[in-house]
């Protein structure tokens, strides 16, 4: 039963989505007013707030993901005022503008690849730039491939161990490998991705244009040494977001250390650019939107769901698997998919304890509805309030009702995918 707490910070968390989705350039303030109004009532313990360890963890805030942005935020202001993202996009125009789906293939699967390695935040805050930066010069319509993107980020991250913050969490919980998610997870994502890319593709502007590029050479405007020593360290920086817990440095301490490295060289002719292209209103957005999700879980909502889950008590693995993936990507829409994770891994294993089931199939199917599920609304995954924030800062917005009713069914279609794919598998 769902105590009166509960409802009350669900009702606080609704309201807040529907003035951000009705009035979306107050959003940050939408979701601080929210969260002032969760933590007042005490639904929020300030404890809560603050990191338990030097892991960056804590009750409600996920400081890991707000560090990392911060850092990834300033390096990518640094490779925009050095003018980098516009010299990446006249290499692609060059090499596929002409052939409008060629460009949208290689941009959404190298996503897709990148984020099964890479922290898809990272791998968004650069792409969105570069896309929008390509299509803006081409003429084309970038809400089709920027959507993609998104969805391939999402799915990317579904496939490995490493993509992204659930699976490290259910991977941990049940000693599940590297392998495991290789055999488990990734063919059915595959399988989304394969439907997300020609769902997609049908969206797009398939008329040849001459890509700008190729008539009119891109000359730097900066000083290759210090461009150099900014990819060379931004390589770095990915190289360590790859394999943050072999070498046990927390993701928001590996974020910070970027951020001050881009801002020692932007010093001092690129510093005040950097500090201006800065979008601090995304941080204090997902800073809200975890403090609201975090009343979610402290009132007992979310484990509201599971009880729900639970009690259905069903002995059939195929059933109960497919219940888990559709429940956790709908709920995964809405609410930050780390905590979704953490009670996601108590009860499967209180599931397959009264049911006899076996806990691996559940696991990746929680994993699959987990990480496609986030494409299903602009909050879906931080890589989702990312990419759609760059787009409005380059004059693309790209509404609700819109993203709703682009990207929704196709997440749908994905998501039915991995579900008859993960039958298959289990």
């Amino acid at each position: 039963m769902i105590e009166p707490g509960a409802w009350g910070a669900i009702a606080v968390f609704a309201i807040a989505l529907w003035l951000v989705a009705r009035w979306e350039r107050y959003r940050a303030a939408f979701v601080l007013g929210g969260a002032v109004a969760v933590i007042a009532v005490g639904w929020v313990p300030l404890p809560s707030l603050i990191p338990s360890g030097f892991g960056g963890n804590a009750g409600a805030i996920d400081w890991n993901t707000l560090g990392l942005l911060t850092g990834v935020l300033l390096f990518a202001a640094l490779l925009g005022a050095l003018g980098l993202f516009r010299a990446a996009a006249y290499a692609i125009a060059r090499r596929t503008g002409d052939r409008p789906l060629a460009l949208y293939a290689s941009l959404v699967l190298l996503t897709a690849v990148l984020s099964a390695f890479v922290n898809a935040v990272a791998v968004m805050i650069l792409l969105a730039a570069v896309t929008l930066e390509i299509i803006q010069r081409l003429g084309q319509n970038p809400i089709p491939l920027l959507l993609a993107e998104i969805a391939a980020a999402n799915i990317g991250g579904t496939m490995s161990l490493v993509g992204n913050p659930p699976n490290l969490i259910l991977g941990e919980y049940f000693g599940y490998t590297f392998i495991d998610f290789l055999q488990y997870a990734a063919v059915p994502a595959l399988g989304a991705l394969a439907v997300t890319l020609y769902l997609y593709s049908r969206r797009v502007d398939r008329t040849p244009r001459e890509a700008p590029a190729s008539a009119v050479p891109f000359r730097a405007e900066h000083p290759p040494v210090r461009s150099a020593v900014a990819v060379g360290a931004f390589a770095v920086l990915l190289v360590f977001l790859s394999v943050p817990a072999a070498i046990g440095i927390p993701v928001w301490l590996i974020g910070v250390l970027g951020g001050l490295v881009a801002l020692a060289i932007s010093f001092p002719v690129y510093t005040t650019r950097v500090i201006r292209s800065f979008d601090a209103e995304i941080v204090l957005f997902l800073l809200g939107l975890f403090i609201l999700v975090g009343a979610l879980v402290g009132t007992g909502a979310v484990s509201a769901i599971a009880d729900g889950l639970a009690s259905i008590g069903t002995r059939n693995l195929l059933v109960m698997g497919s219940i888990l993936l559709w429940t956790l990507a709908v709920a995964s829409a809405f609410i930050d998919s780390v905590p979704m994770a953490a009670v996601a891994g108590p009860l499967i294993a209180r599931l397959s304890t009264d049911t006899g089931l076996s806990a691996k199939p559940l696991v990746f199917a929680s994993v699959l509805g987990l990480g496609i599920g986030g494409s299903g609304t602009p909050i879906g995954s931080a890589s989702n309030i990312v990419a759609l924030s760059a787009a409005r800062r380059a004059g693309v917005t790209i509404t609700w009702p819109t993203y709703l009713k682009r990207a929704l069914p196709y997440t749908f279609a994905a998501l039915a995918i991995a579900n008859l794919l993960w039958l298959f598998l289990s």
